[in-house]
């Protein structure tokens, strides 16, 4: 009986004991929640923070609903310059569960609304303003006993309407485009969840960021499953929206050894990303490239890409533009820091650039619009198969399977070395004495808007210098033709050799074994408007009438030229054309030539022209018009000899253009 009463007096003392620690905290939760109590405490706090930092620490007004739901209000904290480091106009937190000695914390909601972050760097020594407290959480921490790892849960966080600066004072401020040493973030809107810290390890989910940078750049939508890591800064489905790009990573991971990495960033720290198909407006771009300022087209991107900042490589690069062209292959990109000497290794799949889709871009302020030419305009675009450019941005060498165009069709047989100089670039074929240009189907017609001429097959070798000021000089130019197309007639077995051009003037030699052409030529023509020639050739055997040069049936022609012939232009001119050994058959009959020579000059207002021949001699001088001087002829020979000019009546006898005296002597004739 006696131990039954000591145990039901235990019970009792037990019981009113709980009793009365339940209302002593029931009584303390009540009285915290008095606002007397909650600033008194919230006074001492700050003054405590306020001395032992040695700096303004300010809260308006201090709730606590329980022991589970804190709110700040009207934060603020300054840096030993007295300027405003963060200013926080409400700070709700709502804890879950508290396990102090284990270093364990559970928080249900962290907000923050209507807030200030404000970071500088000092302008002389670039210490931060924020240093002060690094100093002191550091310092507070002399226990040298191993405590446990921290282990943190923040279910979610939301920032609301914040404003983020940072200002490197030692920094210029850029006039356009983001500036990562003066950022002004402004509207910060931040929804996030699921953070979880282990240790140094930290992984979140970003659910929502956006703001508006000084620059103007707006973000309107960043989200991504965020690991900041020891060795790694990973993030799985990346996505950054504004109103003109939407950019999609399924993975963005930067891997290195350890955080120190990043003061060597591009040698350092490697990429692993994949961007899936994703559209970029480059007005977007400019703000993070001020040299794009101006352009506004938009563009498709995708691609893998890894290695570090110093040799980037972009894998499966699918780039688009306009309205039809692309560019796909994989690319290595240059170490920028050596400048020109930065290594090329590039490689493009398939191509196909459009010559309108690129006139169309908008470029950026100051520089002109893409104006190509009428010739390439010609072209139409370029389809190309497995182009290869290795070398760096002084010297490079070009590998080209081919390029299809609307003229026509362009291959690199062998690659071609470009060497860029100060004031221009020069072109030579890698391998030695080796022709590299090929080309299949190439319009001349279009290209030199002359309908007789056809297409041309056949490759090309050559090297020379190209200038800024549009100079050129070219020189081992040599060429084989397997057809070339005049008149309708599709010319054979062409060789251009020992070619050269310089100051406008082509010297050359070309051989021409047709079956029905046979010709020696070696010459120098100009390429300017002046006239200036200097030929000779030798027609070892022509059939006329199958190269189309005239309906009349069996016409042959054979002969020895040389020509030489100056001026200033067509209307200013003068020279002499000799021939020897001159042979004209026509339907079974020939005119044999042992020699003729003339001799003309040409001014505004008359012409000379002076024939020597074994068969005829001749004097022309006055005018003459060479568009109607055939006509003028006919109808003035109409007049003496009727019944040799059987066209009288369909000619018109007006008065004609030329007006002129001649002489003919006729030597011998049949």
């Amino acid at each position: 009986m006696l131990m039954a009463k000591v145990v039901k007096f235990l019970g009792r003392v037990i019981g009113v004991t709980l009793e009365w620690l339940l209302l002593l905290v029931l009584l303390l939760a009540f009285i915290v929640r008095f606002p007397s109590v909650q600033s008194y405490f919230a006074r001492q706090a700050t003054s405590y923070l306020s001395s032992e930092l040695n700096t303004t620490v300010k809260v308006d007004q201090l709730e606590i609903v329980f022991f589970d739901k804190i709110a700040l209000k009207g934060l603020m904290i300054k840096d030993l310059n007295k300027d405003t480091l963060i200013s926080v106009k409400e700070l709700v937190v709502h804890l879950d569960e508290l396990k102090i000695f284990k270093n364990e914390f559970v928080v249900k909601d962290l907000t923050l609304k209507k807030g200030k972050l404000s970071i500088q760097r000092h302008k002389k020594t670039g210490d931060y303003n924020y240093a002060f407290l690094q100093d002191y959480f550091a310092g507070s921490d002399k226990s040298k006993s191993k405590s446990k790892p921290v282990k943190l849960d923040l279910k979610h966080l939301v920032l609301r309407d914040f404003q983020i600066k940072y200002d490197d004072n030692r920094k210029y401020t850029l006039p356009f485009g983001v500036d990562y040493d003066h950022l002004d973030l402004k509207h910060v809107q931040l929804l996030a969840s699921n953070f979880k810290v282990r240790g140094n390890d930290l992984v979140f989910s970003l659910d929502k960021l956006q703001f508006q940078d000084r620059s103007g750049m707006k973000m309107n939508h960043i989200s991504a499953h965020v690991s900041i890591l020891s060795k790694g800064l990973h993030l799985r489905n990346f996505k950054v929206k504004t109103a003109k790009s939407n950019i999609h990573f399924p993975k963005f991971n930067f891997n290195f050894q350890d955080w120190t990495a990043f003061d060597s960033f591009d040698d350092k720290v490697f990429f692993d990303a994949f961007l899936a198909p994703s559209t970029v407006d480059l007005s977007d771009v400019s703000y993070f490239a001020p040299e794009l300022k101006g352009m506004n087209d938009r563009v498709a991107l995708s691609g893998k890409i890894t290695e570090r900042l110093r040799n980037l490589t972009i894998k499966d690069f699918n780039l688009r533009f306009g309205r039809e062209s692309f560019v796909k292959g994989d690319l290595i990109l240059p170490d920028f820091r050596l400048g020109d000497e930065g290594k090329l290794n590039e490689n493009i799949s398939s191509a196909h650039i459009s010559v309108q889709d690129l006139s169309r871009l908008k470029m950026p302020e100051g520089v002109s619009s893409i104006q190509l030419g009428k010739t390439v305009d010609l072209i139409g675009f370029a389809q190309i198969d497995r182009l290869q450019v290795n070398g760096d941005l002084k010297h490079m060498q070009v590998r080209m399977k081919q390029a299809k165009t609307a003229i026509g069709t362009v291959g690199l047989k062998n690659p071609m070395s470009f060497e860029f100089m100060a004031n221009g670039v020069s072109l030579s074929p890698v391998i030695k004495d080796s022709s590299f240009i090929e080309f299949q189907n190439l319009d001349v017609a279009k290209l030199s808007n002359q309908t007789d001429f056809g297409v041309a097959n056949g490759n090309l070798r050559f090297s020379g210098v190209f200038t800024d000021d549009g100079g050129y000089e070219l020189k081992n130019i040599s060429a084989v033709l397997s057809r070339f197309d005049y008149l309708g007639y599709p010319y054979t077995n062409i060789r251009m050799t020992e070619g050269q051009i310089a100051k406008e003037q082509l010297n050359s030699k070309i051989q021409i074994e047709d079956p029905n052409l046979e010709l020696d030529y070696a010459g120098i023509i100009s390429l300017n408007e002046a006239p200036n020639y200097q030929v000779e050739f030798k027609i070892h055997s022509s059939e006329l009438t199958k190269l189309h040069i005239t309906h009349v049936d069996g016409v042959r022609f054979n002969a020895n030229v040389k020509a030489t012939i100056t001026g200033n232009d067509y209307k200013s001119l003068n020279g002499s054309v000799q021939t020897d050994n001159l042979r004209y058959e026509e339907d079974g009959k020939d005119v044999s030539l042992d020699f003729l020579h003339l001799d003309f000059n040409r001014k505004n207002q008359s012409d000379y022209i002076n024939v020597e021949s074994s068969l005829v001699n001749a004097t022309l001088q006055g005018r003459i018009d060479y568009e109607s001087v055939v006509e003028d002829f006919t109808r003035n020979l109409s007049l003496v000899f009727p019944s040799l000019v059987q066209t009288k009546k369909s000619m018109n006898i007006g008065e004609g253009q030329s007006d002129f005296t001649y002489h003919f002597q006729v030597s011998s004739i049949n």
